[in-house]
Order: C-alpha cells, then structure tokens, then sequence
C-alpha cells in the first residue's frame, strides 16, 4: 500500500470484513438502512452476478488505523453490517445440514466472528456503537442455535427494530433468491457462489488513516472527485475533522448523535437536512439548501465555533420535532397552551406548511407561553391568507418567516405585536383577504376541510373557529353540491363545471351515513338529504331554490365576509 499516512487499496467487501476487526466509533449514528436500502444492495449484486460482471463497485470506505491493529469505521459502517447480515443469513440457512458443517464454519470463522487468543474467545468481525452492538452480536453474530441469540426484537429502539427487519428480509433473500432451486446440490453451489463474490468481486476503495482528522477531511476531496455526497454528511465530516484537531471530536460526535437520535426517534431522519437548514435560518437568515454546507462551514471555522454549532443542533433537535408533531410530549407538560398544540396540528395536517417552521422553533425557543400561542395563532392566519391570495412566490415568503424568525432569535424583536406590526408589510390585508376568498377554488380536500369546519363554528357563533377540531373522515364527508362527476341531470357545460366544481362555495361537509345514497344525483334529489344533517352551513342549502354558477358565488361572498374574522391579523388577548 503506497503512501505514508493514507494507504489505498481495493479489496472485495467481504475480504475486508475477513481481513480485519473492525470496529464503528462509540458515539457513531446507529445502524440506519430500511428494507428497501437492504432491497437495492442484495438486487445490484444478484443482477451483476446474473449479467457475470466480473467486478461489481460498492464505492469508497475510509477506516482509522487503531493502535491495537482494529480499523474504526468512518465511513462504510452501512454496507459493511449489511453484507455480514446477509453472511448471517446464509450460515443460518446452513444450520440444520450436517453435511454442510465446514461451509456453516468457514463463514462463521471468516466473516462473522473469529478466536482471539488474546482474550481466549470469538470476537466479532465488525464491533457497532454503543447502542446496537449487543444487539447485533445476538441478533446476528451468534450461531442461531446459541442460547443467547435473539430471534425476536426485544428491543423497541428504531436502529434495533431496522437490524432485526434486515436480518428476516436477508433470510428470506436467501431462501426464495439465493437457494430458490430443487436440488440440494445446485443450492449450495448458489451459497458458493454468493460468498465468493461478495469475497472477492463486490469491491470497494479501502481508505485506511491514520487519525479522525484526516479520515474526515479525505471526504471532500473524494467528493471534488465524483463522489457526491449530500450536503449533510459534508457538513457532518467537516464537522468532525475540524473538531478533531483539538481533540474535540467526541464532543460534537455526542451533541451529533443526540440530534440523529432525536430526529429518528420522532421518525424524522429522512429530514436531517431539513432541520439543519430551518435551524440555520432561525439564528442567520435566509440560505437555500444547496448552500447550507458552505455557510456553516465558513461561520463554525474552529473547533469552539464546531462544538457550539453542536449545542444548537442537539438542543433544537425536540423542539423541531414538536413544531412537527401536535402529539409530541413536549405539549403534555403543561407549558404551553392547548391552543399552540392546536396550530401546530393545523400547520401540519390541514395546511401542511414547513417554510413557517424556522418561525415557530424561534418562537417555541424564545417567547414565553402565552407569546407563543399568541404567535403560533398568527402564523395560522398568515398561513391561510397566503394560500388563499396566492400568486406569492414561496420563496418569497420563506424570505418573510426567515427574516422574522432570525429578529426573534436576536431579540431585535420581543413581542407578538411587534412582530404583527413587522409582517402587516407582507400579509394580504383584510380587504385583499376577503376579496380573493370569495373567488378561490381549494384542490386539496384537508384544507378545504379545514375552511369549512372554521366556517361552520364561525356560523354558530363559536368564539374561536380558527382552531376547530371537528374534523372526523369516518364520520364526515367533503361534499361537491354540484358533483365531481355530474350526471346528465345536471346541465352545465365542461368548462363551467371545472371552474366551479372546487369553489369553496361549492363545498361543504356532510355526515357520510347521509351522503352514501347521493351520489352525483341532481341538486333537486340532494336537498331533502342536506335538511337532515347536523352542519349548519349544509342545512342552508335546503332552501336553496336551486344550484348554479349564481348560487356558488353569492354562497362563496358571504361565507367570505367570514374568513378575515377568523383569521385575523390582531394579537389575540
């Protein structure tokens, strides 16, 4: 291997995990791959073997040279554990044919675990962090007929729970890709055949340095080279190796960890990137996504700056998560209102918004409670007042929340009414708000939902319509007056009927054991059915003397006289 302190090689997968231990830092993310990431590695190296390629190229791995002569794993930890689970899967399937012993022993001793004579017992090929490794030592490492082998997940951690659907999609592979032929002989020479390619032909580039510092750093010169990586793991290897040099590595490792933790924990790892970024805007303004890791790379340029950056993700990591989740326990404690978790449910499910989230995590993180309602109850109006006006940009408005969010966070602003009094800049105004309302058609049925139910207790006279949840799809139907699909009964060209038939005066809500016989029946039919509901707003059409663009438009203006009282710019007392 030439070089002094970086050695490169290209080895198969498999001859490294038997070459060496190897061992994944303690503080590293856990094992992260879902069924499909298994799915597509086995399938690209079943289609490479079925095409007889000769090499099969799995990418670059870095590993840290260890003292006692282990390898620790900077990048690969992946498709390493996920190559010795499908190993696992194949001594497995080897366990009850006692013609088959040595095979079932030579892949147990070469790529599962081996003897160390210095600790006088087996250890495991490939060592993971602190949270799985017990588990994938019994789940997977052990013989299936050892003791303490764990064939059910016990554990209800997420990185547990993947390692244990890993292993019985890789049994299964085995048994319906690897072994699917009828004769015995012709299903270990397949086994044979899958070990030796995973051995030697499933290659990849081992990188092997001698310190975290320059493991992390190799990894933008590999991507300036073709090997592209997200903007989250340049940031994340930027942030180790500039910590590294002042042996702060596992400091920002734990603050890392935690939020990778948080995030997974809430279902959110796929939205990483998201948080990091909205984070960002929250303390420094506006920056797109493709740009998130130049920014924070040219503002964290110490190890002080890197570790602070680690605090900020670590202890915002919850709080985005409830911003996300109306049943997040952040809510149940006590310290913030009902009302706050009810916008964040309406944020999230009827308007299904996330440019506003920078907003709600500087609010969430620095108002107190009832500024926070009196907040979160303002973004709803703003939100609604956008969406209905439209012919913003959404970049725009990012623009609007970003700035607002970062004044928060530097106390430029401190209260709800100043920063109503900064955003009546860019938020359609009563006049404007009404106007377009009474216009507007809404193609996604959540929101128009939504409408309709705040309309509805507005109606009744309910002091806080704004924040209705009343919702009930079991029970409740959004209903076209003039159908979707119209029957001939009713006459009206195609044209019209696609301008009118989502006007939110064409919509309402409508018990469903009601609706069931209705159908695309003619407005004459559906009247006598309308009489019976319980929805104020529907009652009112049985004494319409018929339905038409007319009907539409005078039901959609006054229902519009509405709207800017339910969703009002004022600061709730």
């Amino acid at each position: 291997m030439p070089g002094k302190d970086i050695d490169f090689d290209k080895w198969g997968i498999g001859e490294t995990i038997e070459r060496n231990y190897l061992r994944v830092p303690v503080n590293q993310r856990s094992y992260a791959w879902h069924r499909e990431n298994v799915d597509d590695l086995y399938a690209d190296l079943r289609n490479a073997m079925n095409h007889g390629d000769p090499e099969y190229f799995l990418g670059t791995m870095v590993f840290i040279r260890c003292d006692d002569g282990t390898l620790e794993v900077a990048d690969g930890q992946q498709r390493l554990a996920t190559t010795i689970i499908l190993y696992a899967a194949l001594r497995d399937y080897l366990a009850d044919d006692p013609s088959q012993r040595r095979l079932y022993e030579s892949i147990s001793q070469q790529f599962l675990s081996a003897y160390d004579m210095h600790s006088d017992s087996d250890r495991a090929k490939l060592k993971l962090n602190t949270s799985d490794d017990d588990y994938f030592y019994r789940r997977v490492i052990l013989p299936p007929d050892h003791t303490d082998r764990m064939e059910k997940c016990e554990s209800r951690k997420p990185s547990h729970l993947r390692i244990e659907e890993a292993a019985k999609f890789a049994a299964r592979w085995v048994s319906q890709k690897i072994t699917d032929e009828t004769k015995p002989d012709r299903q270990i020479e397949n086994i044979r055949s899958w070990i030796t390619y995973l051995t030697k032909s499933a290659q990849v580039i081992v990188v092997i340095v001698p310190d975290a510092a320059k493991a992390f750093s190799i990894f933008e010169t590999l991507n300036d080279r073709g090997l592209k990586l997200s903007q989250l793991d340049l940031l994340k290897n930027y942030l180790y190796a500039t910590a590294a040099q002042k042996d702060r590595l596992d400091d920002i490792r734990s603050r890392w960890d935690e939020m990778v933790g948080t995030l997974e924990a809430n279902g959110l790892e796929e939205r990483s990137l998201d948080y990091v970024r909205q984070l960002w805007i929250s303390f420094h303004g506006h920056v797109k996504a493709d740009d998130i890791f130049s920014r924070i790379r040219n503002w964290a340029k110490t190890p002080g700056k890197v570790v602070e950056f680690g605090d900020m993700v670590s202890q915002n990591s919850a709080p985005y998560a409830a911003i996300i989740n109306p049943s997040h326990p952040l809510w149940s404690k006590n310290q913030h209102t009902h009302a706050t978790r009810d916008c964040i449910r309406i944020l999230g499910e009827s308007l299904r918004v996330d440019r506003i989230r920078p907003l709600l995590l500087s609010t969430l993180m620095t108002f107190d409670r009832k500024a926070t309602e009196q907040t979160f109850r303002l973004c709803v109006a703003w939100t609604v007042r956008f969406l209905i006006v439209g012919g913003i940009g959404s970049g725009t408005i990012e623009q609007f929340y970003a700035n607002a969010a970062q004044e928060i966070r530097s106390k430029k602003i401190t209260t709800p009414k100043q920063l109503a009094d900064q955003m009546k800049r860019h938020v359609p105004a009563d006049r404007e708000f009404e106007d377009q309302f009474a216009r507007v058609t809404v193609s996604r049925n959540y929101t128009a939902r939504y409408y309709l139910w705040a309309l509805e207790l507005a109606t009744r006279g309910d002091k806080d319509p704004m924040l209705v949840n009343a919702d009930d799809p079991d029970r409740f139907d959004l209903e076209h007056v003039m159908p979707q699909k119209p029957s001939g009964q009713w006459s009206i060209s195609e044209e019209d009927h696609s301008q009118l038939v989502k006007r939110i005066g064409n919509l309402t809500i409508l018990e469903k054991k009601i609706n069931s016989d209705l159908k695309s029946d003619d407005f004459d039919v559906k009247q006598p059915a309308y009489a019976k509901s319980s929805i104020h707003l529907t009652r009112g059409l049985s004494d319409m003397t018929g339905w038409s663009k007319h009907e539409i438009t005078a039901r959609q203006t006054k229902l519009a006289a509405l709207a800017p009282k339910i969703w009002t710019l004022n600061v709730r007392a």
